[in-house]
């Protein structure tokens, strides 16, 4: 049973390292992992990012979006959560919820329960919560023979930028996919009597499944990094597979600015607009349609949007609409 903690703060880096470990380290092997990220949202398998999240909050607090090969919702994470992971051989008659139960729960409730005190309990699909709201979510996958379970503990993190981030507009966005389920959330550090720090309560976690479980402590070699490296910039930090994983749904949005009425529909697939309509009041002078073949085509993505419309004088399609409202409308 090793333990290895990866020294890094990229999300990418981190579901890359546990896919690595998937596939070369020994199948009979059990990994345990505990890290940190700075702020990240992190999208299921199945998400949609715009269903999910608030994206001018996040472009704003300057957040990294990245989507995890498992399923479930979509999460909220910054240097004061805790992830861990656990990585087990698979077996196909195994019951993934009783390991679920049994391992990943199970570790995290035997501190919080036993040495903290604090009546934490498994509740629902597959969260871990205090006095009725939320402290720890997981998910699982598998894959290369291997069973893997992650988990998010909401230690210390910043309940404020979550609220924000993880509240988009619901009556825009009509699609077949799986949406998070919103729950009452808390941080674990402000239940505790006299509370560590993160990085404090990150050793002590550390320091109690290593003794608990006599684990042998792994520490990545350059060569290990090397190859993560790999797979994060081919897929985890790949807009291809943030975005191009994105089940197809369809966006409307209808907006009354001083200069007119902009209304916006589009179809989305894979994450690239795939239509284009725009509708309005606004006293535009030229045809609407050659501004709506710019914008499809286009990844459905505001950075790239503004970048691909900063040439385009939009004043003779939008009248006094900017470019700025424009991007509003559409996202």
């Amino acid at each position: 049973m090793l333990f290895i903690e990866p020294k890094s703060f990229d999300p990418a880096f981190h579901f890359a390292a546990e896919e690595y470990c998937m596939q070369h380290f020994n199948i009979n092997t059990s990994i345990w992992m505990l890290w940190r990220t700075n702020n990240c949202i992190m999208l299921g398998s199945n998400q949609i990012p715009g269903l999910e999240i608030d994206m001018p909050s996040a472009i704003r607090h300057g957040i990294q979006l990245v989507r995890r090969p498992s399923g479930g919702g979509t999460i909220f994470t910054d240097p004061g959560t805790i992830q861990y992971t656990v990585i087990l051989p698979f077996q196909p008659e195994m019951d993934v919820k009783q390991v679920e139960r049994e391992v990943l729960a199970a570790t995290m409730l035997k501190v919080i329960n036993q040495k903290l005190g604090l009546p934490a309990k498994l509740e629902g699909r597959n969260d871990i919560t205090l006095h009725g709201r939320k402290i720890s979510g997981m998910a699982q996958h598998v894959q290369y023979g291997r069973l893997c379970g992650h988990g998010s503990l909401l230690y210390d993190t910043n309940l404020d930028i979550l609220t924000q981030v993880l509240n988009p507009g619901e009556d825009k966005i009509k699609a077949k996919s799986i949406r998070s389920v919103r729950s009452r959330v808390t941080s674990l550090r402000s239940h505790i009597a006299t509370p560590l720090t993160t990085d404090d309560f990150f050793s002590y976690l550390k320091q109690e499944w290593i003794t608990e479980h006599r684990m042998e402590e792994y520490e990545f070699t350059a060569e290990d990094i090397a190859r993560i490296d790999e797979i994060r910039l081919a897929k985890y930090a790949n807009d291809d597979w943030t975005y191009g994983k994105t089940p197809k749904f369809s966006f409307h949005n209808r907006v009354k600015y001083e200069m007119g009425i902009l209304e916006v529909f589009l179809s989305i697939e894979k994450g690239m607009i795939d239509d284009c309509s725009i509708k309005g009041d606004f006293l535009s002078v030229l045809p609407i349609a050659p501004l709506q073949e710019q914008i499809t085509g286009q990844p459905y993505r505001r950075e790239v949007l503004h970048d691909a419309l900063e040439n385009v004088n939009l004043s003779p399609y939008l009248g006094g609409i900017t470019r700025e409202q424009l991007l509003d409308t559409l996202f």
